[in-house]
């Protein structure tokens, strides 16, 4: 329905469309044949993201990210993790160079750690190195300096905890953990992890990199220029009437796939920032979705997102392995809906979709085996 191109085109890009965000929905768990490869592809991607932990620590102790750096002279684009280093409210990434995406994918191994600690018929137990790993997990997580990603692990925590087969005692403890790391996550977001790095850590092991301070990012509109002082109810307020403002042509359909990025889209040449449009960016996946794909696109995503949810609530009334696949879906879900309201879609999406087809796949292997035993 884009009136930019031809129908042929539009059936390609609308193709593409849905390989980029549906398509791993079905090989992600096509080729998996028993619970113990879920397990696997966990402790694999877990084990994958203490790597990007691990880095993320070196750049806190060097504010420098040579792999970022190698990549912007390679392609000759932008250097992000070095432009978010430079920040006033610095943010520190890893080989996964946007520091949000570095924390949101971090957020998911730690969410996936907690489930399979908690479920015995898994057999990853903890000991004194597991401990080592979450604790550099869990600093990697709070120096992506993303509120966001920090509350939206926070209530995939609380979800997957309220759904579970725990005692009161436990949820109790567990529900008392959250509230600390809530409290943990308003610190290290006021943090000058600037200041940390260059005189307690810099000072005595690396040689004190030469980022200085830089403003603050800011977007326009109207001629104007504000704050890009991230979560804030007044900032998603103009984006919301932006947003209104662009889809006004085509309210029903929208204005068509990509047509942010292609029209309002970065300039990955410049170190700015700054969008084409005058826009600094939409800050809800809503947002976005109501701009492309109207309300037609709205009321698409509102069902899709519903039958995921309501198909693995299905799992819960089944007291085996099922029901806590079904329980890691939605706390998985949870999470990631959280971000994407409260941060438009930094990137998420596809890894998200990933571990819900996988754990939907160990859900019904499950019950096959029931089914099968009985």
């Amino acid at each position: 329905m884009d009136e930019r191109h031809s129908l042929i085109k539009n059936g390609i890009r609308a193709f593409t469309y849905m390989c980029d965000y549906f398509l791993i929905l079905l090989l992600s768990s096509y080729f998996i044949k028993n619970t113990n490869e879920v397990i696997k592809l966990s402790k694999f991607f877990y084990y994958l993201m203490f790597g990007c932990a691990l880095y993320s620590i070196y750049v806190l102790f060097s504010l420098h990210n040579p792999y970022s750096l190698l990549i912007s002279k390679v392609y000759n684009v932008n250097d992000i993790s070095g432009h978010f280093i430079n920040r006033t409210r610095v943010a520190i990434s890893s080989v996964i160079t946007h520091p949000h995406k570095n924390g949101a994918f971090i957020a998911i191994a730690i969410l996936i750690r907690f489930f399979f600690w908690v479920n015995k018929k898994n057999k990853w137990h903890f000991n004194l190195f597991q401990i080592f790993i979450l604790v550099i997990m869990i600093i990697s997580q709070l120096i992506s300096n993303s509120r966001s990603v920090g509350w939206g692990m926070i209530l995939g925590f609380v979800i997957f905890i309220s759904l579970y087969k725990f005692k009161i005692k436990q949820k109790v403890v567990f529900f008392i953990v959250a509230i600390c790391y809530l409290l943990l996550l308003n610190f290290a977001t006021k943090l000058n992890l600037r200041y940390i790095s260059e005189h307690f850590i810099s000072k005595y092991y690396i040689i004190k990199s030469d980022n200085k301070n830089s403003d603050v990012d800011n977007f326009k509109l109207d001629n104007k220029t504000y704050e890009n002082s991230g979560s804030t109810i007044s900032m998603r307020t103009m984006q919301l009437k932006k947003s209104y403002e662009l889809m006004k042509s085509d309210v029903w359909k929208g204005n068509g796939y990509r047509w942010l990025s292609e029209n309002l889209g970065f300039d990955p040449l410049r170190n700015d920032f700054i969008l084409e449009g005058g826009y600094y960016g939409f800050e809800s996946f809503f947002y976005i979705v109501l701009i492309e794909f109207g309300i037609i696109g709205i009321i698409a995503y509102t069902l899709l997102f519903t039958a995921i949810l309501v198909y693995n609530y299905n799992f819960i009334k089944y007291k085996n392995q099922a029901s806590f696949f079904g329980i890691c879906n939605i706390s998985i879900f949870s999470y990631f809906f959280l971000i994407i309201i409260l941060n438009g879609d930094p990137g998420i999406f596809t890894i998200t979709t990933l571990f819900l087809s996988i754990y939907t796949k160990g859900a019904t292997l499950s019950l096959q085996k029931i089914n099968h035993l009985k």
